[in-house]
């Protein structure tokens, strides 16, 4: 069965946005020479990551994240759980904005996107490796900074400077909108106070990974400068936009597209830490108990669609089996029509016209139809004519049992006809 990775360039995008921001130490952006206008520019992303980590394009084994080696965490989860679930990612202002008395809705409030998302709340849910290459004292020209060499202990102090203050304004400020899951939020504070003393030794570590993270979890703080878009200028017809330091809108999960309660934001995930071989610290029972909430809608979920799913199976496999019988019962019927047809071949003109005549009062017995002046009845009054000129005494006896055996069924004709009929069935039997 398929199951979800996170993968190891995203993990290292997420510490190395965290390390930049501490060398960078909420620094503004430099002014640099502009080599096309000979005059001053700021410093763009590559330029300012170049200056912070101290190598140039061409001289990335300079770069310190090379001595940061980190593969792809796999879900080291039971193969019974959901991998990945579906959302809706929906977009929300994140201070209200008013006119008129009512409250604007975002720009993207209607759009609509399906997200394959982690579930949430799944605790040690991923399990990796990572290795920090040990270079010592050594210095030289093609080893990085001897300053910018971190130990894993300096990476999550680092990652939980960046992302922790993010975390608890976000769940602050979703709060405050009524945007946000209580039962997520408050088990999310139950985690952070139980991995407290974890956190703060850098033992554990918070990131945020992945999509609709947020364009503050993937900029510095002092540099960041958010391109905001304003819509298009009812005079001029171009689009408007502004830079600020925050987004006004904030993209989050939802089951449905308009909901506006019970959201939960993207990407957050908590790393827990230690060394090859040796086992993390249990979590709490009753930290696990409350993460076990999720873990059981789940698997009412998937006890639903499991049946469901059997269910449909039966109901296919009975579909097959009646389409299996039919098909069987058509080729019989086609083989029994070939013999009849074959047999039919082979007979006299009259004995054919006897057979033909047959099969029409078995149609009509089938479906109990009684009519005297209907086909039945019409074909005998012009085989009887045509017996009495031309056919043999054989043919001619067999049509008048027919006959009588075909008005016991349909019902005489009037008085009149009726004796003429059976003058002409006894002058049958009498050739």
């Amino acid at each position: 069965m398929w199951r979800p990775i996170l993968p190891g360039s995203s993990l290292k995008g997420a510490i190395r946005t965290a390390l930049l921001d501490q060398v960078n130490g909420d620094a503004s952006l430099q002014q640099v020479p502009d080599r096309r206008t000979g005059g001053m520019r700021r410093e763009n992303n590559q330029e300012l990551q170049q200056r912070l980590f101290d190598y140039r394009a061409g001289q990335f084994h300079l770069d310190p994240m090379r001595l940061v080696q980190l593969g792809d965490a796999a879900d080291v989860r039971s193969a019974d759980t959901l991998g990945t679930e579906i959302r809706y990612a929906v977009n929300r202002k994140r201070q209200p904005v008013l006119k008129d008395g009512r409250e604007l809705a975002s720009m993207a409030e209607n759009l609509r996107q399906v997200i394959e998302c982690i579930p949430p709340l799944r605790p040690r849910a991923f399990g990796g490796l990572l290795t920090l290459q040990e270079l010592g004292k050594l210095t030289g020209a093609k080893l990085p900074d001897p300053d910018l060499r971190w130990r894993l202990t300096d990476i999550a102090a680092a990652c939980n400077a960046f992302y922790r203050p993010q975390l608890d304004d976000e769940l602050a400020q979703l709060a405050s909108r009524g945007y946000l899951d209580t039962r997520w939020a408050q088990t999310v504070q139950q985690i952070l106070t139980t991995h407290g003393a974890a956190l703060a030794a850098n033992r554990a570590f918070l990131l945020r990974l992945g999509f609709h993270s947020g364009a503050e979890s993937v900029t510095l703080n002092g540099v960041r400068d958010i391109k905001i878009m304003q819509g298009k200028d009812p005079k001029t017809g171009k689009t408007r936009f502004e830079y600020l330091p925050v987004t006004k809108t904030i993209w989050l999960a939802a089951h449905d597209i308009q909901e506006r309660r019970e959201l939960l934001p993207f990407g957050w995930v908590l790393v827990e830490t230690a060394a090859v071989g040796q086992a993390l610290p249990s979590w709490p029972a009753e930290l696990l108990t409350a993460t076990a909430d999720y873990s059981a809608d789940e698997r009412r979920w998937l006890q639903t669609i499991t049946g469901r799913r059997a269910a449909l199976q039966v109901a296919l496999e009975q579909l097959r089996a009646r389409e299996m019988a039919q098909l069987a019962a058509a080729e019989v019927a086609q083989r029994e029509a070939e013999v009849a047809a074959a047999q039919l071949a082979s007979l006299s003109a009259e004995a054919r016209q006897l057979a033909q005549l047959r099969e029409l009062l078995a149609r009509d017995r089938a479906a109990n139809v009684k009519q005297a002046g209907g086909e039945l009845s019409n074909t005998l009054v012009e085989l009887l004519k045509m017996a009495q000129d031309s056919w043999p005494a054989a043919d001619c006896a067999a049509l008048a049992a027919l006959a009588e055996e075909i008005y016991a069924f349909v019902g005489w004709p009037s008085k009149q006809k009726k004796a003429a009929r059976q003058a002409q069935i006894q002058a049958l039997r009498g050739k």
